[in-house]
C-alpha cells in the first residue's frame, strides 16, 4: 500500500483510459482553459503529548470556485499536499506544525495549522500552543507548565490564528465574509488530586478552540478543551452524488478511508469501508451536511476526564474532523484513546488512554472537480480508479498525503 492509497473503490470506473501515471492522452494540439473548481487543506497540527496535551490547530483551506483564468491544459503545475502534523510524544513534547499544500505555486496555498502545547512542560514555549503557520491556519492549544496550581493560575496559553484580510479564497471567506484569525484554547495543570491536568482545544477554521474546562478543584476532574467548529463546505465543492455515493444508494464500498498509525488509540471509523474521511456514509439523516464538515480543531487531552469532542453527537460525524483528545474518563461516542484528525484538521491532545501520546494531524488533501472532457496525469495518480472518480457530468480527482512528510510533485490537465 502506498501512501496515497487511501481510498477504495469496488466498481471499476467506467470511460477512463489509460495505466501508470492517470488517465488518458488526447485532445487539442494546443492549449485551452480548464473549466475547474477545486478545494485545498493544509495539513492539521499534530495533538500536545502528557497527561493532557493541546489539540492541534485546523490548516486553512482554500476554495476555488473557478480556475478556468489561470489553469490550461497541457502545463505541469506544480502541486504540494501537506505532511501532518507529529503527535507530541509521552515525554511532554509539543505537537508539530502541519505542512502546506499548493497548486499552481507556492503562493496559492493553504497553510497547516499550529502543534497542540504538551502538557507538563517546563519552559513555556513547549506548553504554549503553536501558532498556526500561514494566512487562516488555526492555533494548536496550549497545554500546561506541570505546576499543579489551582485554576485559574498559571494556564497554557492557546497558540493564535493567523488572519487572512483580502482574501477570498481562504477559508470559505467569500461565502461567510469572515476573516478573522481562530486561536486555540488555554489548557490547565492540576492539582492530581482534583481538576487534573487539562489541554485546551485547537482552533477551526470556523471558530476558535475552546479552553479546557476549569474552576474549583473537584475530584472527579475535569475535561480537555474541544476543539473549534470547522465549516460545512458547499456542494459546489463536493457533490453530494460522490461524498453520499455507498451501500445506502446502491454502490457498495464506494468509499474506505485508510488508517492512521497514530499509537495506541486502537478504534477508528477508518477500519471500516463506506467512511468518507471518517464520517459514515451510511448513517441515516442529516448525510450531506455531515459528509462536507472540515477544518475542526483538535480536542484537548484530559487527565482524569473525558478529551476535547468526547460527547460530540450521535457518533462520527457530527464534528469537523478534528482528533478526539485522549482521556481518563470514558465519552459518549468515542474510545478513551480518542480519534486521530482526517483531511487537515487538528489532532487530538494526549491523555492516559493513549500512553499520554498526542496524535497526528489530518494529512493535506486537494480535490478537483473538472468536467468529464478532461483528463489528468500526476505522479501522485498511481490508481486512477481508487483516485478518479465520474459523477454524472463532473470527474472528480482526490489526492491526500497520509504521511508526516510533504509530498511534492507535478499535475497535467488535458483534453479527453
Amino acid at each position: 500500500m502506498t501512501p496515497l492509497d487511501w481510498f477504495k473503490k469496488e466498481k471499476p470506473l467506467m470511460g477512463l483510459l489509460g495505466t501508470g501515471g492517470g488517465a488518458a492522452q488526447g485532445g487539442a494540439a494546443g492549449p485551452v482553459a480548464v473549466t475547474m473548481v477545486y478545494m485545498m487543506m493544509g495539513g492539521g497540527g499534530g495533538g500536545g503529548g502528557g497527561q493532557g496535551g493541546g489539540g492541534g490547530g485546523s490548516a486553512a483551506g482554500r476554495f476555488v470556485s473557478d480556475a478556468s483564468p489561470y489553469v490550461e491544459t497541457l502545463t505541469p503545475y506544480p502541486i504540494n499536499l501537506g505532511a501532518k502534523g507529529s503527535g507530541g510524544s509521552s515525554n511532554g513534547d509539543i505537537g508539530g506544525d502541519g505542512g502546506t499544500s499548493y497548486f499552481t505555486g507556492p503562493t496559492v496555498s493553504a497553510f497547516g495549522g499550529g502543534g497542540g502545547g504538551a502538557n507538563n512542560a517546563p519552559s513555556a514555549p513547549d506548553y504554549t500552543g503553536r501558532a498556526g503557520t500561514g494566512l487562516g491556519a488555526c492555533g494548536g492549544g496550549g497545554g500546561s507548565d506541570g505546576s499543579s496550581s489551582a485554576d485559574p493560575v498559571n494556564p497554557g496559553p492557546g497558540g493564535a490564528g493567523v488572519a487572512f484580510p483580502g482574501q477570498p479564497e481562504i477559508n470559505l471567506s467569500a461565502e461567510t465574509g469572515s476573516t478573522v484569525a481562530r486561536g486555540g484554547g488555554s489548557g490547565y495543570s492540576g492539582p492530581g488530586n482534583q481538576n487534573g491536568n487539562r489541554g485546551g482545544g485547537g482552533g477551526g477554521i470556523g471558530e476558535a478552540g475552546d479552553p479546557a474546562a476549569n474552576g474549583p478543584g473537584i475530584p472527579q476532574g475535569r475535561d480537555g478543551g474541544k476543539g473549534g467548529n470547522g465549516l460545512t463546505v458547499p456542494t459546489t465543492y463536493l457533490p453530494d452524488a460522490w461524498t453520499m455515493a455507498g451501500p445506502t444508494n446502491g454502490q457498495p464500498n464506494y468509499h474506505f478511508t485508510a488508517d492512521d498509525p497514530s499509537p495506541v488509540r486502537g478504534w477508528s471509523p477508518a477500519q471500516t469501508n463506506n467512511y468518507f474521511q471518517g464520517v459514515d456514509v451510511t448513517a441515516p439523516g442529516g448525510n450531506s451536511t455531515r459528509l462536507r464538515n472540515f477544518g475542526g480543531g483538535g480536542g484537548g487531552g484530559s487527565e482524569k476526564q473525558i478529551g476535547g469532542w468526547g460527547q460530540y453527537g450521535s457518533g462520527p460525524g457530527e464534528w469537523f474532523r478534528g482528533g478526539v483528545g485522549s482521556g481518563g474518563g470514558t465519552p459518549t461516542n468515542a474510545p478513551q484513546g480518542g480519534i486521530w484528525a482526517f483531511a487537515g484538521a487538528g489532532g487530538a491532545g494526549a491523555g492516559p488512554a493513549a500512553s499520554n501520546t498526542g496524535s497526528t494531524g489530518g494529512g493535506g488533501i486537494v480535490i478537483f472537480k473538472v468536467p468529464t472532457g478532461f483528463t489528468a496525469t500526476s505522479p501522485l495518480i498511481t490508481d486512477p480508479t481508487s483516485q478518479v472518480f465520474d459523477v454524472g457530468s463532473d470527474r472528480i480527482i482526490y489526492l491526500q498525503n497520509n504521511t508526516t512528510s510533504d509530498v511534492n510533485s507535478t499535475i497535467t490537465f488535458e483534453e479527453a
